[in-house]
């Protein structure tokens, strides 16, 4: 599935790695060999940045890449960006999975933010820094962009396929938090956990 990043020299990637059965199973992110990349396979532009990678939970994982040099920008999406991801999963390697990413700009202008309106944004709940509630969270959005109104739907952990309606957004602490209802009126019927994804429709 595609995700959405912005544009500039940090990129952050939600993993799921899932069974056969689709449960999450423990793995191992090989940060020597997962790396940026467009185009065909011999393209090496962005092959000096190695990642790090955060476990949120047993195979969840959140692959960081800082000092992107040149920064990853809208016009890449000519070629094709993913994550190439490389790593194990009880000692057996996997290699070659591509997750394809889709660069949207970072920008606070009125003309950017109205273009933003009409795309799907995937994101990810983030806790590290302020506790999610029933009715808040924080995200690794970092833009407040034209949110409020618009839809929410979880993708993981156990609000998952659950719609919310965003009525507030906030940067606090350089991460965009979320104050949201179901379409009731009503506070969820969970708390999001660290990592747990969405798109906002």
């Amino acid at each position: 599935m595609e995700q959405t990043i912005e544009a500039g020299t940090t990129v952050n990637v939600i993993v799921n790695v899932v069974d056969d059965t689709g449960a999450h199973v423990a793995a191992v992110i090989d940060t020597t060999t997962t790396r940026l990349q467009k185009g065909d396979s011999s393209d090496t532009t962005w092959n000096s940045v190695a990642p790090t990678v955060d476990t949120i939970s047993t195979g969840v994982y959140r692959v960081r890449f800082t000092g992107v040099s040149p920064a990853v920008t809208v016009s890449d999406n000519d070629d094709r960006v993913r994550c190439k991801i490389n790593g194990t999963i009880g000692g057996t390697a996997w290699t070659e999975y591509h997750l394809p990413l889709r660069v949207v700009m970072a920008n606070t202008s009125t003309e950017l933010l109205e273009t933003s309106a009409n795309q799907i944004i995937s994101s990810a709940v983030e806790t590290s820094t302020t506790a999610a509630t029933t009715t808040t969270f924080s995200t690794l959005l970092t833009v407040d962009e034209y949110f409020e109104g618009r839809t929410l739907i979880f993708t993981s952990g156990a609000l998952k396929r659950f719609p919310v309606k965003i009525t507030a957004a906030a940067l606090v602490s350089s991460e965009l938090s979320f104050t949201v209802e179901d379409h009731g009126g009503n506070a969820m019927p969970a708390t999001p956990s660290d990592g747990d994804t969405f798109i906002i429709v």
